[in-house]
């Protein structure tokens, strides 16, 4: 009986940090993101991915981690063509997400900052008017969160407020 409770309580308490379902797995993920580990950051939130696609950051870290890693180890076009992909890769997972979870403003928030994001490559590019274009369709979504939802201190992150 007294080995079962413990168990109980290690179980609730390694979940009870976790909002959503693979919280502690993508915050590894991040943990190794910020060391420098971007190999293992990216194979954890690879991994992530898989066990949890319905976490609505994981792909958008996962995407990032991608880039960040290919600007640290491959040629300057090579990480616009990574980072390209891997968001045409997720854009329609996040058209699937918000739909679903419509009541969630964090999907539409990671959405939006994977939007945003967007705009990133046609900069490189130097395609202004889809930089511009990208850009203000991510703060649109996000803004309007931040207005729906002022308690939400991650929408205001991405537009600097």
């Amino acid at each position: 009986m007294f080995r079962s409770l413990i168990a109980v309580l290690l179980v609730t308490g390694a979940s009870a940090n976790d909002y959503y379902k693979g919280d502690t797995l993508v915050r590894k993920g991040v943990f190794a993101f910020y060391n420098y580990e971007f190999d293992d950051a990216v194979a954890i939130l690879s991994e992530a991915r898989i066990d949890f696609p319905e976490h609505p950051g994981v792909h958008l870290i996962w995407a990032a981690s991608r880039w960040v890693r290919a600007q640290a180890n491959s040629p300057v076009e090579e990480t616009y063509t990574i980072l390209e992909n891997d968001l045409s890769e997720i854009h329609p997972i996040y058209n699937e997400l918000v739909a679903k979870y419509e009541y969630d403003p964090s999907y539409q928030l990671y959405q939006g900052s994977a939007l945003g994001l967007s705009a990133r490559v046609s900069l490189g590019k130097k395609q202004w008017i889809r930089t511009l274009y990208r850009a203000y369709r991510g703060f649109d979504i996000i803004n309007d969160i931040a207005k729906k939802e002022p308690g939400l201190v991650d929408a205001k992150l991405p537009i600097g407020s």
